[in-house]
């Protein structure tokens, strides 16, 4: 990886007592790939859709002391130097940079990507980073705002990726000595100090890496971080004990959607009912069976102490989940006391739905332990399940279904 221009913005603050010229910014990056807290590899933007995977290096020649009248080269290697404490407007088309900012507040539009930015103790703002981007962070860094895409790995469609870059994300925020992970929290778009109260406001909140120098070799996501919901008194999140009932409901509610298992459980164990339906209409497990969340749905379960009928309708309920998906999920209601006998308040049973949109095997197992299969929905009393199965064009299920009838 080559990168050709660095930007120097060095009166009016240093970075932590560390980082303040690129000496000191190379030494920051040698360290931490020794230790584990600076990536050896990224992943290099070509085009528009082609990445691959190249080493960190810093090669450079001239340098170009930034003011109103400097142009950045994006063919040549540069170092670009701001020595003002005024505020910085750095306009670089170019890609492979690296930017200290550690003097005036800075705006850096249009950075192509596959760049390094050291952000200063002001305001900063880094607008229309495409590719991969590395951020470090001193203890203190001002309200800064970055506008970055999602860069989420397939591990699938790169599995040489795997050892080399061991990432979840292409994009990096690292955090220099005095900065703990427990120091950080969300605030909507916001990753909040609670020590100082510096931010990060962010356009993307899914796509980066998160790593602390004090915590070298490890990495997080941003989703790690706990949230708060007023940033107004930006003060630590309260503790999961002093939760209320209505918190701790939501958040049981959530891993229906992050099919975490393990906050389910923790979640329904400080009070949560799986089978509430609360401010989002629908109980934390029929959304899980809603979503197709395995995980999560499981250890709802082993703490619910009933389920419902919806939740059994909704495992066979349209095209949501293939049959392979929708079989797991109907035997592991069964396994928790699923009742296939459910109907809706129309009166549709769990073969109405089925035959609408699954396989005979599915709709056999149904039959097999007590869906009714004659059930007639409220709302159109004339249509069979064998209409609805002749409706998906499904032969088998319908010969299946219209013997039934008769009987």
């Amino acid at each position: 990886m080559r990168f050709i221009v660095i930007l120097f913005l060095v009166v009016g603050g240093c970075f932590g007592g560390n980082i303040t010229d690129f000496q000191s910014l190379e030494k920051f990056i040698k360290d931490g790939q020794a230790k584990g807290y600076f990536p050896k590899k990224i992943l290099v933007t070509q085009g528009f859709d082609t990445t691959v995977l190249e080493d960190v290096s810093l090669n450079f020649s001239k340098t170009i002391y930034w003011d109103i009248n400097s142009r950045c080269n994006q063919n040549a290697d540069e170092i670009i130097i701001a020595e003002s404490d005024t505020r910085h407007s750095i306009v670089c088309p170019g890609n492979n940079n690296v930017y200290i900012l550690t003097g005036g507040r800075s705006d850096v539009e249009d950075p192509w990507g596959n760049d390094i930015f050291v952000m200063g103790e002001n305001d900063d703002k880094i607008s229309k980073s495409w590719g991969t981007n590395i951020f470090i962070f001193g203890k203190r860094w001002g309200h800064d705002k970055i506008e970055i895409g999602d860069s989420r790995i397939n591990p699938a469609s790169n599995p040489e990726y795997k050892n080399e870059f061991p990432y979840e994300f292409s994009h990096f925020f690292i955090f220099d000595s005095g900065v703990k992970k427990d120091d950080l929290v969300f605030n909507f778009n916001k990753i909040i100090n609670l020590k100082t109260n510096d931010s990060i406001e962010l356009t993307d909140l899914n796509g980066i890496n998160l790593i602390f120098k004090d915590e070298p070799g490890k990495y997080y996501g941003t989703n790690s971080l706990k949230e708060i919901y007023d940033e107004s008194s930006p003060v630590a999140p309260k503790t999961e004990e002093r939760l209320s009932a209505d918190e701790i409901q939501t958040l049981l509610h959530k891993t229906a959607y992050s099919d975490n298992a393990e906050d389910a459980k923790k979640y329904c164990e400080m009070g949560g009912d799986p089978n509430f339906k609360g401010h989002e209409n629908t109980t934390p497990i029929e959304m899980a069976v809603m979503l197709g969340s395995e995980n999560s749905l499981r250890a709802m379960l082993e703490c619910a102490k009933r389920l419902t009928d919806s939740a059994m309708m909704m495992s066979v309920f349209g095209s949501q989940h293939d049959d392979e998906k929708s079989f797991r999920l109907v035997k592991l209601l069964e396994k928790y006391g699923g009742n296939f006998k459910a109907k809706d308040r129309d009166g549709c049973s769990m073969v109405n739905y089925a035959a609408s949109s699954h396989s005979l095997e599915i709709v056999k197992y149904l039959v097999e332990r007590g869906a009714d299969p004659k059930a007639r929905c409220s709302h159109n009393q004339s249509v069979t399940p064998s209409d609805w199965a002749r409706k998906n064009e499904d032969k088998r299920v319908y010969e299946y279904l219209k013997s039934l009838e008769t009987k």
